[in-house]
């Protein structure tokens, strides 16, 4: 290996690409694996818990990002395959696994996996709709993933049928790919309006 290339995978140069904002998505996917593996074992309200803290984290690498002035294309393309992690692969597998078992978790959780990677891509290249107010187009992966945390604990205290959480899920995720558009939200008091409530379910709620 040449010297040139041997310093573009220096430590130096990967903190250089990283910086701040990159350890934060970092530690968002490391949290999200966490979430992962805890819904795949069956500790339910470990894992919903896990995958909120995820949420945050994912909510705090932009802010660092633009407080420390380090927002690049390399951040914004590990961001999107964070979003892939946090959000789209945990949805697919609380929609087999719990949310709606059987031929609709199956069909819901191939749809969230191909329409998430396939709209995080839009986004990597396409960005937001520019303006004096940012756009984002079609349902977002975050929103996907609340949604099924909705069901999560709708279920546990009503009688959801399958067909149906499957096929709101199944709906959320194709409209993940339409051009409809969704203005973004970047308020932390916004979001946590709808984190704090979820976590507080799942507190109460789920085993």
């Amino acid at each position: 290996m040449s010297d040139p290339v041997r310093a573009q995978f220096s430590p130096a140069a990967w903190w250089a690409r990283l910086g701040p904002a990159g350890l934060v998505t970092l530690a968002s996917i490391g949290v999200a694996w966490a979430a992962i593996v805890t819904l795949v074992t069956g500790h339910l309200r470990a894992s919903v818990l896990l995958a909120l803290c995820a949420f945050v984290l994912d909510m705090v690498d932009g802010l660092v990002a633009r407080r420390t002035g380090s927002a690049s294309d390399f951040g914004r393309m590990i961001d999107s395959l964070a979003d892939l992690v946090n959000y789209s692969v945990w949805s697919a597998l609380a929609a087999v696994l719990w949310i709606a078992p059987g031929p609709w978790g199956v069909a819901a959780g191939a749809l969230i996996l191909m329409g998430g990677a396939t709209r995080l891509a839009r986004f990597t290249v396409d960005g937001f709709d520019d303006g004096p107010v940012r756009y984002y187009r079609g349902v977002v992966t975050p929103h996907l993933t609340l949604a099924a945390m909705v069901l999560l604990l709708v279920g546990s205290r009503v009688d959801v049928p399958v067909w149906i959480a499957g096929a709101v899920l199944c709906v959320l995720a194709v409209a993940q790919l339409m051009g409809f558009r969704l203005r973004k939200t970047g308020r932390q008091l916004w979001w946590a309006s709808l984190v704090v409530p979820l976590a507080v379910g799942a507190c109460w709620w789920l085993t």
